[in-house]
């Protein structure tokens, strides 16, 4: 049975080191990336954590919260899908360099994405104890994707025209009453 859009592959790696947890993960999502596979890498994705992450305290209704958890699979994929397209334009690859290192509580894997003539960078993937990559933090960028999107999103809450372009919603209440 196909997985869902963004579902994790939990507990197959419930109770493993955390070094077993960040190498596997980051040998499956080098091999995601050599094979330009976008779904393959988001079946061990946990949208919902990453969501969570993006969120935060937005004071937004339940709503509108469901919505963009909704949606974000999708965008994930998309952002996912533009770094392949990039690798693939510029014939470069990915390869896994590290797992088992721990920050923050949670294993992580370091994988260098070769862009070819455009140089390389080196994202490194949080990883939860099941084995569900969380979030992952881009170097060239400085910052984890979910502080980059929520950085966009309260951006975006501003003006329901670029909301409804990314995640098909027209409008976002942020009432504290509206919930």
């Amino acid at each position: 049975m196909p997985r869902r859009l963004g579902t994790p592959c939990v507990n197959q790696l419930a109770g493993a080191r955390p070094y077993v947890i960040g190498y596997l993960r980051g040998q499956a999502i080098a091999a995601a990336f050599k094979q330009r596979d976008a779904e393959a890498f988001m079946r061990i994705v946990d949208t919902d954590a990453f969501a969570r992450s993006v969120l935060g305290d937005f004071n937004l209704s339940k709503k509108d919260a469901s919505d963009i958890r909704q949606r974000m699979p999708v965008a994930l994929q998309a952002n996912v899908g533009a770094s392949m397209r990039s690798i693939e334009k510029s014939n470069g690859s990915a390869k896994f360099l590290r797992g088992g290192g721990v920050e923050g509580g949670k294993p992580y894997a370091l994988v260098r994405l070769d862009l070819g003539d455009n140089g390389v960078d080196y994202v490194k993937y949080y990883v939860s104890r099941q084995g569900a990559v969380e979030d992952w933090y881009v170097f060239t960028a400085a910052s984890q994707l979910s502080a980059q999107v929520r950085f966009n999103l309260a951006f975006m809450l501003k003006s329901d025209s670029l909301l409804f372009a990314l995640f098909g919603a027209r409008s976002v209440s942020q009432t504290p009453n509206s919930r």
